[in-house]
């Protein structure tokens, strides 16, 4: 398999992210919306997303304690990544964020 065909085949990525634990319902939503709707117009496919509730950090981020962790699983290519990121990183919602290939 050439360079380009691989680039361009479809692969699995897990996101964790976290919302500042003030983060009411709908602001969760909207952000749950955005993801969906990067990930659509991508031309990925969403497999699974969990929402995980309220928990403990680690470590204190950005003068926050806890955080709403939510837990989203798609189909996609290397664009759609970077894309669901950037996004993250523009919402005020959002604390942190982790993405990681699935091995298949």
């Amino acid at each position: 398999m050439s360079t380009t065909t691989q680039a361009l085949k479809s692969k699995q990525y897990e996101t964790i992210y976290i919302l500042r634990s003030d983060v009411d319902a709908d602001g969760a939503e909207k952000v749950q919306h955005r993801v969906a709707e990067v990930v659509s117009r991508e031309a990925g496919k969403l497999v699974k997303v969990e929402a995980w509730g309220r928990r403990k950090l680690a470590y204190p981020v950005g003068k926050q304690r806890k955080g709403v962790y939510v837990y989203v699983k798609y189909i996609g290519k290397g664009g759609l990544v970077a894309e669901l990121e950037r996004n993250l990183k523009l919402s005020d919602a959002v604390l942190k964020f982790q993405t990681v290939l699935l091995e298949h």
